[in-house]
């Protein structure tokens, strides 16, 4: 919050110069055309100095946001050109820079707010993905310990067999495997409690149940798109 605060302070810098300049050389006494400019200048910048506030949030957020900045930047540039040549026309009628300016900001505003939604798609997407690889590295680790715990040699095998099994598949999830995967976990639960508890016949039936189901999730996510 510091950083965005002494950001836009040293940014506000280029309005204080802006100002100075446009009232010593232009002075207060101009024609619409000429304060309409005046007022699409600002706000093309202040729309670079604001971006922040609707920029991506999270890991991704400074590649996702870097092309809003760039077409920030471009729009301001382009506009202050547009902006200063009206200025030194000092055409009477405001007719054209108005018409002009705001098409420019039409067009910067479609391309913006397309781009906009744009990252806040693929945002959405890298955090799912960040969820999907947590929750199967979690059920990974999770057998594992399980193979260290159990003190029967051929429960430890097939433990580590379901672990190479689940390995040999993918770590992302659809809508059709978060009911498989939550089966999965919960088996993992179940199986713990069976080993700690020592019953044997309820451990091979859940280990192979969990065989079962890690299959059941390659196959969905095989054929899923």
């Amino acid at each position: 919050m510091k950083t965005f605060f002494a950001k836009t302070t040293f940014m506000l810098l280029f309005l204080v110069v802006f100002n100075v300049l446009f009232f010593l050389v232009v002075g207060t006494e101009n024609p619409t055309s000429v304060w309409v400019s005046y007022g699409f200048i600002h706000f093309s910048y202040l729309t670079v100095l604001f971006l922040p506030v609707i920029s991506s949030k999270g890991e991704a957020s400074y590649y996702l946001s870097s092309t809003l900045y760039v077409q920030s930047i471009a729009y301001f540039l382009l506009e202050l050109v547009v902006g200063i040549v009206f200025i030194i026309l000092r055409l009477d009628s405001y007719i054209w820079s108005v018409v002009i300016q705001t098409i420019l900001w039409f067009l910067f505003a479609i391309v913006f707010l397309g781009n906009v939604w744009a990252n806040h798609s693929t945002a959405q997407s890298l955090e799912k993905r960040k969820a999907d690889i947590g929750a199967y590295r979690n059920m990974h680790m999770n057998l594992k310990r399980l193979a260290v715990m159990t003190k029967n040699p051929s429960f430890s095998k097939d433990i580590i067999h379901l672990c190479d099994s689940l390995e040999t598949g993918t770590s992302r999830q659809t809508n059709e495997s978060q009911e498989v995967d939550a089966d999965i976990e919960a088996s993992i639960v179940n199986l713990r409690k069976a080993i700690l508890e020592g019953e044997d016949t309820r451990t091979v039936q859940l280990i192979s149940q969990l065989g079962a189901l890690i299959e059941e999730r390659k196959a969905i996510l095989k054929y899923s798109h």
